[in-house]
């Protein structure tokens, strides 16, 4: 869920987002705070979509974002854990986008949390930290998932 004031002005990407992914979830919009845009894309990456392939439509993802606006936030279930990040084959591929697109993540917390493991998967990527005032998880009770958040400056 993504809540925003009332009075704040926005403008759909879906249909530029339906033609973009096929196999990798997404939900894209442009949100007016002050005099600039910002885009704002949910990211739901299924567990079975090949990696080569979610790169490519997280690539595509964040190229159209990066021109519709210069402030661009990312947030979801990537299936990529980012917090044992030497092992895993589809974090390097992320780091290495986050770095082409100057992507910072928000949430540096395990956000996924079994009796076994803890993995950070569900993310919130910037690429202008300075416009965030906090962001964290919260324990929802009801799921092995964090709820994460971030507080936008007005």
């Amino acid at each position: 869920m993504i809540y925003w004031r009332s009075d704040l002005t926005f403008h759909n990407l879906q249909s530029v987002s339906d033609h973009i992914t096929s196999k990798v979830e997404s939900i894209m919009f442009k949100l007016k705070i002050g005099n600039s845009w910002t885009v704002i894309t949910g990211v739901y990456r299924p567990p079975s979509v090949n990696i080569q392939i979610w790169k490519q439509e997280l690539l595509k993802l964040f190229e159209c974002a990066s021109s519709h606006a210069h402030d661009m936030l990312f947030l979801g279930d990537f299936n990529c854990d980012i917090l044992h990040a030497d092992n895993k084959p589809e974090a390097k591929e992320l780091s290495d986008l986050c770095d082409i697109f100057d992507l910072h993540c928000l949430i540096n917390q395990p956000t996924r949390i079994t009796p076994i493991s803890e993995t950070l998967i569900d993310l919130i990527l910037t690429n202008n930290k300075k416009r965030f005032l906090s962001s964290g998880t919260i324990e929802p009770h009801i799921s092995d998932h964090q709820l994460v958040y971030t507080v936008m400056r007005a």
